[in-house]
């Protein structure tokens, strides 16, 4: 009867352990879920993307070739035109990225050591929406790009006017960027963000910022829309 009563005993605590044990496992299994969740949104950007660079049109780089210049000092402007991070609304949003490739390499060569990779939006977008927009495009146009220098900068824009066919952001001691659709030559474009590439000309291409500064008029610069959006969840959990 002792016996009984030890084994039924030794019984009963294993299954007390094993409950707790595997309520502890749902509880951590559902916090990480709900972890991953909330660090990782859903999110879409799309709208119009427009491009100059010191290159004689239209640049290598889309091309797979080597900068005319021998590096490539590029600004990209994004107008948001529909966009979310989860609830966040990101519609208007202007985004500018400035972009340096080192001696000799093209922009998508030198993703891991460029020079620059500075990102500019208008200090009137929120904290939240200034962190999204770093995180969206660190993930997908900058192809995980990291510069020497560089960073996310709140500025005031006093232009930015972006359509189809003309782009004009002025930066105050940063930037005046004034381009206009061109011959609208059709360019492949291997980014799988940017559609729909044309050729334009850059007007007026001034930039001064991190120790670095350029003017470039009359030189490459390229129309295209954009789109982009979250990996599905399952893909974001492997």
């Amino acid at each position: 009867m002792r016996r009984q009563f030890r084994l039924f005993s030794v019984l009963l605590f294993a299954v007390l352990v094993w409950g707790i044990n595997a309520g502890m496992i749902s509880v951590f299994a559902l916090a990480n879920s709900s972890g991953r969740a909330a660090a990782s949104p859903a999110w879409a950007v799309s709208g119009v993307f427009a491009e100059a660079c010191e290159c004689k049109p239209p640049c290598p780089c889309w091309s797979g070739k080597k900068p005319t210049e021998h590096h490539c000092h590029n600004v990209q402007v994004y107008k948001i035109e529909k966009g979310h991070y989860g609830a966040l609304h990101l519609d208007g949003v202007v985004v500018v990225v400035a972009w340096v490739s080192p001696e000799g390499a093209i922009m998508d060569q030198s993703a891991g050591h460029s020079v620059l990779v500075a990102l500019y939006v208008d200090h009137s977008s929120s904290k939240a929406q200034q962190e999204a927009v770093q995180t969206i495009w660190r993930h997908s146009f900058l192809m995980g790009a990291r510069g020497g220098k560089g960073g996310l900068k709140a500025v005031g824009f006093r232009v930015a006017d972006v359509g189809d066919d003309h782009a004009s952001v002025i930066i105050p001691g940063t930037l005046r960027f004034d381009i206009r659709k061109g011959s609208g030559q059709p360019m492949n474009s291997p980014d799988p963000h940017v559609r729909n590439l044309h050729l334009a000309r850059s007007i007026k291409y001034q930039y001064s910022d991190y120790g670095m500064s350029w003017n470039y008029p009359g030189k490459h610069a390229a129309f295209a829309s954009f789109h982009a959006e979250s990996p599905p969840l399952s893909s974001q959990r492997h």
